[in-house]
């Protein structure tokens, strides 16, 4: 099935991480990212992006997915990007080369079925979905290969950032060689690319300061061992990174509207 590209409307368990040595760690429901981002801002500086890096509404180029009522969660296997979609309880395979999409799962308690997903990570070839306490695994072609009940590590119920990354060493039993900053900027989500760059997704706000709406969108913020630049790609609902490819997506009343960018080289 192949989706259309739509010109631009007039209307606009947390995560999984994976190491080296095949370790994965869980950030807890309920481990509030955003708020331990702040705690490390206390008598800092604001680290902020420019205000132009946040334009409002997607771009007019972007692809309307009919079939896809929400992201929750994305990552890239092999030129595929896998899409969590909690409002259905599915995962979307969507190409960035050529938008062919095609779907797996479905809601319910059984086999290959998903309740409350809440995360997802590509782990060598087997796509890995987190729900309440439990985890799913499917072939990239989206058969199912089973799953296992997990409790929550103990090191996601109060961690602060300062110690993540020496905790996380424990747990997986190797180095974790990440340029950790002295300061963040406020975030929900971080992304670590191969070569160790960290991407902050971050909040900021699609309306004039002042304003009484509250309506916000994401960007991202990359650390790249002794410096901050905001990455030339438009904020979005939501945005995620795998490697160097970026997905962004924006809600829609028809669907969700997509598109992809590359970190190396803008568009794709």
């Amino acid at each position: 099935m192949t989706a259309s590209p739509r010109q631009r409307p007039r209307y606009p368990f947390s995560a999984i991480a994976v190491f080296g040595g095949g370790a994965v760690a869980l950030a807890v429901l309920g481990w509030n990212l955003f708020a331990l981002a702040r705690s490390h801002l206390d008598g800092l500086p604001d680290v902020s992006a420019e205000a132009d890096s946040a334009p409002a509404g997607p771009p007019a180029n972007a692809t309307l997915f009919d079939s896809v009522a929400s992201v929750a969660d994305a990552d890239m296997h092999e030129g595929v990007w896998f899409l969590l979609d909690k409002r259905l309880s599915r995962v979307h395979r969507i190409s960035d080369g050529n938008n062919q999409w095609s779907a797996f799962a479905r809601p319910g308690d059984g086999p290959g079925e998903l309740r409350r997903p809440a995360a997802l990570a590509v782990h060598g070839d087997t796509i890995v979905v987190a729900a309440p306490r439990r985890l799913q695994f499917y072939w990239p072609d989206g058969t199912y290969i089973g799953g296992r009940d997990v409790e929550p590590p103990s090191i996601c119920r109060d961690t602060r950032l300062g110690d993540l990354a020496a905790r996380l060493s424990d747990v997986s039993g190797s180095s974790i060689r990440i340029r950790v900053p002295e300061r963040y900027p406020p975030f929900d989500r971080v992304f670590v690319r191969s070569d160790g760059a960290l991407f902050y997704r971050t909040p900021v706000s699609t309306v004039p300061p002042g304003s009484a709406e509250v309506e916000m969108a994401y960007r991202l913020a990359k650390y790249d061992g002794s410096d901050w630049t905001t990455t030339p790609i438009p904020s979005a609902t939501t945005l995620f990174v795998s490697d160097r490819a970026v997905l962004a997506a924006w809600d829609d009343v028809h669907g969700t509207l997509i598109a992809f960018y590359s970190l190396d080289g803008g568009e794709v």
